[in-house]
C-alpha cells in the first residue's frame, strides 16, 4: 500500500507539471559538460541517440560505449538489458523473452560491476542464488539519462570488473528547460495465449493477451537564478503471457563411438517433459532527484529510487521418466521405441518479488586552480522473496502401459504411448514431493567516495592527476523455510482436470492440470519433521564484505595524444556465518559457525590515446583488474551427510579472479562528426578462475568427499568488436533521390574466443574453448528513417551464436541455448508538436528459444515458446 500511495503521489505531481508552460529545447546529452546540441529541436529517435552516443564516446578517454534516452525519454527497447545489446561488445543474458542481466565482451555476468550515478547498486544475485549478478530488467527507462559501459578501467574505477563497468545515468532537471513533462503509454498484445488458467495457483485471471505500460518524467527548475532543480520519474508496467516448454533430456548415449569421445553416436532421451506456464508481471518504479546549484563551481544531487517487480506464475508439468538404455529399440538414429517407462504430473508457483531501493548524495566543486573535489555516499538495498508451493506425483516405475515409440527427426520430439488412458488416469498416480517454500534474500549496501582531480585524463596540454578513496560495506542474507509434507495419498482422491482438451507439442494426449485448491483443502497434512528442518537451513548464509581502496593517477596531455597510468590498493575483508551439520538427523546437530576471509591487491593500469589526423583517433590500454568472489561461494552453509561419508560447504578462503587486460582501438568520426566508425581489439588473461571441486581426504579412518568452491582454473579470452555508425546520407550524389538522405543505419559485431582449463584433482587437466555465458558471435543492427522532423520507422536486428551456461570437461554434460535472433520495429508519427503515435514489435518472426545440450551442443534440450509482442501507444512532451 505504501509504494501505491507514492506511485500515485508522483502521477498527480506529475499532473500539476504538465499544465505548467514549457517547451522541450535539449535532446539528451552525454554529460553536464558535453551535452549533444542538435541542430534541429525536434529530432527524434535512433539520429538523437545515435548523436549522444557518438559525443560521449568522443569526449571519452577510455574505450567506452553508450546509449542515450531521445528527446521523449525513451531507450531503443522495452528495459535497459534489452536496450545494453545495442552497444557494442554487450549482450543481454535472457529469462525467457526478456533481457535481465548485461555482459561485456562475452564473460560472465560475475565479472561485472555496476553502478547508478557512480555508485554500487545493491542485488539479490539471480533468484536469490547467492551471486553477484545484478537484474537490471526492473528499471524503467523513464528514470534513465544514458546506459554506458567502459570497456577499459583506469585507477579511479572499481578494481571489481573484468568484462566491463556498467553504469545507469540518471536524469537531472538541468538536462531540460523548465516545466519540462514527458509521459507516453501503450496498450500490449501477446500473441501466445494457449495455455488454460484454470491453474493459477491465486485464482486471478491470467489467462489475458492485454498488458500494457505508462511513464512519466517531470522536471522543474526553481529559484531565483534557477539553483534548484527537481526530476519525478514513474514507471508501470503489467504484462500476461503464456508459455510453453518442451523438454528432451538426461540422454542415453547408444551404438557406435565413433568419434571416440566415449559416447554413443545415438542420443535418446530418458525422459520427455512438458511444461506450460501462466504468467502475470507487473512492475513498478519511481525515483526523484533533487539538485542545487548555488554558484557556478558547485553542484549537489539527492537522488531517490524505488522499483519493485512481482511476477505470479504458475507451472505445471506432465511428464514421461525413467526410460533406460536397455528399454530401447532404435529403428533408426531418429526413431524407435521403448518397453516401458514412470509418468509424473507437476504443479508449482513462482510469486516472485523483486524490490530495489536506493538513495545517493554526491556533490563536484570545482577548485580555483582547476582543479574539482568530487564525493558523495550512497545506500541501496536489495529484496527477493518468493513463497511457493510444489507438487510432484508419479505412477509407479517401469509401467509397460507407459511404453511406447518416440521421433526425434523434427523440430521437436513427439511419442506414443501404449495406453494414453493410463497416463491420464490420476488414480494412478501417489504423491512423492509435497512441499511449500518461503526464501528471502536481502541485500544492504553503503558506498562512499571522495575523489580530488586535476586535468586527470589529459585532456588539457599538460600534467594532470587525480587521487581518491573509497569504502564499500555489503550485507547479504539469504533465508529458507522449507516445510516438507509426507507423502503417498493418491492425486485421484484430490481433483485433477485432465479434460481441458489442451495438447502440447508433441504428443496427443491431453494435459493434465492439478486442481490446487483441493490440495489445500485436504486438511492436517503429516509434515516431514527431518526433512522439513534439513531443507530450511541448508541455504541459509549471512554475508558481510567491507572494502577499502584508495588510488592515485597521472596523466600528460599533448597537442594530439594523452597518456594516463596509475596504481588501485583494493583491501577486502568478509565475514560469514551458517550452519554446519555436525552429523545425525535433526535440529539438534546443527550449529552456527563464523569464519573470516579477505584478499587485498595492488592494481596497476595505463592508457593512452594518439589522434593522428581531424577526426582519426587511436587509444590503448593495459591493467589488472578482479572478479569478486560470489558471496554464496564463500557463505555456503556446511552439509554432512547423514552417513557421515560427504560435506558440501563453501570456502571463506576464497580469493578474486585476477586477469590481466590489454586493448587496443581505433574510432574514425566523419560526416562532421555525425558517424562514426569503430575497431578494438582484446586480450584478457584470467587467473584463479573459481570452480566446484570433488575431492576426497581421510578422517577418523574412512573417506570423506568435500564438495567446495576452489580458485582452480586459469582462462583467457580474445576477440575483436566492430561498430559502425552512420546517421545519415547527406552526402550522396544529386543524382540518387533525396528520400535516401533520410536514412540511416548503425550496427555492430563481435567476435570472442576463448580458452579455459579446467583444474581437477580427481581426473586429469582438460581444455574447453569457451567461458560461461560466452557467445563466439554476437552484434545488431538497425535500419531508420526519419520524416517530418519527429516521426521515425526502425528495424532492427539482433544476434548471438550458441553459448554455454555451463562449464564442463564432460561432453554429456555440457548445457546452452542456441544463436538467439530477434527482428523488431518500431514507429513513431509526429501529430502535434506535443503528441505522437507509437507502434512496436518484438520478436516478429516468431522465435522460439532453444536450450542445448550434449557434445557441441548438438542435443536439444528444452524448447521454449511465448510468441510474439505488440505495444500501441502515444507519447506526450511539453
Amino acid at each position: 500500500m505504501k509504494y501505491s500511495i507514492v506511485l500515485r503521489t508522483g502521477v498527480a505531481l506529475a499532473a500539476i507539471w504538465a499544465g505548467m508552460p514549457g517547451q522541450l529545447a535539449l535532446a539528451q546529452g552525454a554529460g553536464d559538460d558535453d551535452t549533444v546540441v542538435l541542430d534541429k529541436v525536434m529530432v527524434v529517435g535512433e539520429k538523437a541517440r545515435n548523436a549522444a552516443a557518438i559525443e560521449a564516446k568522443k569526449n571519452t578517454l577510455a574505450i567506452y560505449d553508450s546509449v542515450s534516452t531521445d528527446d521523449i525519454g525513451k531507450l531503443p527497447d522495452l528495459n535497459v538489458p534489452d536496450a545494453f545489446r545495442r552497444v557494442p561488445g554487450v549482450t543481454a543474458i535472457f529469462d525467457e523473452d526478456e533481457g535481465r542481466f548485461v555482459t561485456a565482451r562475452g564473460l560472465p555476468t560475475s565479472y561485472n560491476y555496476t553502478t547508478i550515478d557512480g555508485f554500487a547498486l545493491a542485488t539479490a544475485g539471480a533468484f536469490g542464488d547467492g551471486s553477484r549478478d545484478v537484474n537490471l530488467e526492473t528499471i524503467p527507462s523513464s528514470s534513465v539519462r544514458r546506459l554506458e559501459v567502459y570497456k577499459t578501467f583506469t585507477p579511479d574505477i572499481d578494481a571489481g570488473a573484468i568484462g566491463g563497468y556498467f553504469n545507469l545515468v540518471t536524469k537531472s532537471a538541468y538536462d531540460f528547460p523548465d516545466n519540462t513533462f514527458i509521459a507516453d503509454g501503450a496498450l500490449t498484445y501477446y500473441t501466445f495465449d494457449d495455455v488454460p488458467d484454470d491453474n493459477s495457483f491465486t485464482g486471478d485471471n491470467l489467462d489475458n493477451q492485454l498488458g500494457g505500460r505508462a511513464q512519466f518524467t517531470a522536471t522543474q527548475l526553481f529559484g531565483a537564478s534557477d539553483q534548484f532543480g527537481l526530476v519525478l520519474s514513474g514507471s508501470y508496467q503489467r504484462k500476461t503471457r503464456d508459455e510453453e516448454k518442451v523438454i528432451p533430456d538426461s540422454y542415453n548415449f547408444l551404438g557406435d563411438d565413433s568419434n571416440n569421445d566415449g559416447l554413443g553416436d545415438i542420443a535418446v532421451p530418458s525422459q520427455y517433459r512438458w511444461y506450460v506456464y501462466t504468467n502475470r508481471a507487473e512492475r513498478y518504479g519511481a525515483s526523484a532527484k533533487l539538485e542545487w546549484r548555488p554558484d557556478a563551481v558547485t553542484e549537489i544531487a539527492f537522488n531517490n529510487f524505488l522499483y519493485i517487480s512481482q511476477e505470479n506464475e504458475t507451472r505445471s508439468g506432465h511428464q514421461i521418466r525413467g526410460i533406460s538404455a536397455s528399454d530401447i529399440t532404435m529403428d533408426t538414429a531418429t526413431s524407435g521405441s521403448f518397453t516401458d517407462a514412470q509418468g509424473e504430473i507437476t504443479v508449482t508457483s513462482y510469486p516472485l518479488d523483486y524490490r530495489y531501493t536506493g538513495h545517493t548524495l554526491s556533490g563536484a566543486r570545482d577548485i580555483d586552480n582547476g582543479a574539482q573535489l568530487t564525493g558523495g555516499v550512497g545506500f541501496s538495498t536489495a529484496l527477493m522473496n518468493d513463497t511457493f508451493p510444489e507438487f510432484f506425483a508419479r505412477t509407479q516405475a517401469n509401467r509397460p502401459e507407459l511404453g511406447g515409440t518416440y521421433d526425434l527427426s523434427g523440430d521437436y520430439p513427439t511419442i506414443t504411448v501404449n495406453d494414453p488412458a493410463y497416463w491420464s488416469d490420476p488414480q494412478n498416480y501417489a504423491v512423492n514431493l509435497h512441499r511449500e517454500r518461503t526464501r528471502d534474500t536481502s541485500e544492504t549496501l553503503w558506498d562512499a567516495k571522495l575523489d580530488y582531480a586535476y586535468n586527470p585524463d589529459g585532456s588539457d596540454l599538460g600534467w594532470g592527476y587525480a587521487v581518491g578513496s573509497e569504502y564499500r560495506s555489503l550485507l547479504r542474507k539469504n533465508d529458507t523455510n522449507m516445510t516438507m509434507y509426507a507423502s503417498g495419498y493418491v492425486v485421484g482422491d484430490i481433483g485433477v482436470d485432465n479434460q481441458t482438451g489442451y495438447t502440447a507439442r508433441g504428443r496427443d494426449v491431453p494435459f493434465f492440470f492439478i486442481d490446487y485448491d483441493k490440495v489445500k483443502d485436504l486438511g492436517d497434512l503429516t509434515v516431514d519433521e527431518i526433512s522439513t528442518i534439513e531443507n530450511s537451513i541448508n541455504s541459509d548464509f549471512k554475508y558481510g564484505e567491507d572494502i577499502f581502496a584508495a588510488y592515485a593517477k597521472a596523466a600528460y596531455g599533448g597537442e594530439n595524444w594523452a597518456i594516463v597510468g596509475g596504481l588501485r590498493y583494493d583491501d577486502v575483508s568478509s565475514t560469514a556465518r551458517n550452519y554446519q551439520r555436525i552429523g545425525g538427523l535433526g535440529l539438534d546437530t546443527y550449529e552456527l559457525v563464523n569464519t573470516s576471509g579477505g584478499y587485498d591487491n595492488i592494481l596497476p593500469s595505463i592508457m593512452a590515446s594518439f589522434e593522428p589526423s581531424e577526426g582519426l583517433r587511436f587509444k590503448a590500454a593495459a591493467s589488472q583488474t578482479l572478479a569478486r568472489p560470489a558471496p554464496g561461494d564463500i557463505a555456503k552453509t556446511a552439509v554432512l551427510s547423514a552417513d557421515g561419508t560427504s560435506l558440501s560447504r563453501g570456502n571463506p578462503d576464497l580469493q578474486p579472479r585476477l586477469a590481466n587486460n590489454f586493448d587496443l582501438g581505433a574510432e574514425y568520426y566523419f560526416d562532421e562528426g555525425n558517424s562514426l566508425l569503430s575497431i578494438g581489439l582484446f586480450y584478457k588473461d584470467i587467473s584463479d578462475e573459481i570452480v566446484t571441486r570433488v575431492s576426497e581426504i581421510a578422517m577418523d579412518g574412512q573417506a570423506l568427499r568435500i564438495t567446495q568452491p576452489v580458485n582452480a582454473e586459469s582462462a583467457e579470452v580474445k576477440g575483436i568488436e566492430l561498430a559502425l555508425i552512420k546517421n545519415n546520407f547527406d552526402n550522396l550524389p544529386s543524382s540518387f533521390p533525396d528520400v535516401l538522405r533520410n536514412f540511416g543505419v548503425s550496427a555492430n559485431l563481435t567476435w570472442t574466443d576463448a580458452r579455459i582449463v579446467l583444474d581437477s584433482e580427481s581426473q586429469p587437466v582438460s581444455e574447453v574453448d569457451y567461458l560461461l555465458d560466452q557467445p563466439e558471435w554476437f552484434g545488431n543492427a538497425s535500419i531508420f528513417y526519419e520524416w517530418d522532423e519527429g516521426s521515425e520507422a526502425r528495424l532492427a536486428y539482433t544476434y548471438q551464436s550458441d553459448y554455454h551456461d555451463a562449464v564442463s570437461a564432460s561432453p554429456a554434460s555440457q548445457a546452452g541455448w542456441e544463436g538467439a535472433k530477434s527482428l523488431d520495429f518500431s514507429l513513431r508519427k509526429h501529430l502535434t508538436d506535443m503528441f505522437s503515435l507509437t507502434f512496436e514489435a518484438r520478436n516478429i518472426t516468431d522465435e522460439n528459444r532453444i536450450r542445448l545440450t550434449g557434445p557441441g551442443l548438438g542435443l536439444l534440450r528444452e524448447d521454449v515458446e511465448f510468441g510474439k509482442s505488440f505495444y500501441f501507444g502515444v507519447s506526450y512532451k511539453r
